[in-house]
């Protein structure tokens, strides 16, 4: 039961596969919106933290690998995966 909403039927008891029950929200659409503008909030601080505390030989790999992805971008190829490291 959601206030305002209504009543939804769920094969889970209403648990929802997801930790933060996003399957219960709007749109496809509209929630990957909703979910860039957490990453957008949350990312850059969490890079930020990791590069801080960083050793000399991890900071070379991070710039590796956004050198290997900017490649990627500038060659209009998929990037996604070499992202995601």
């Amino acid at each position: 039961v959601r206030q305002g909403a209504g009543t939804f039927v769920s094969y889970k008891n209403g648990i929802p596969e997801d930790p933060l029950g996003l399957a219960f929200e709007g749109s496809a659409e509209s929630l990957a919106l909703d979910m860039m503008d957490v990453r957008l909030m949350l990312e850059p601080e969490i890079a930020a933290r990791a590069a801080m505390n960083a050793t000399k030989r991890q900071i070379a790999a991070m710039l590796e690998q956004c050198q290997t992805v900017e490649d990627l971008i500038k060659a209009n190829k998929p990037y996604r995966q070499e992202d995601a490291l």
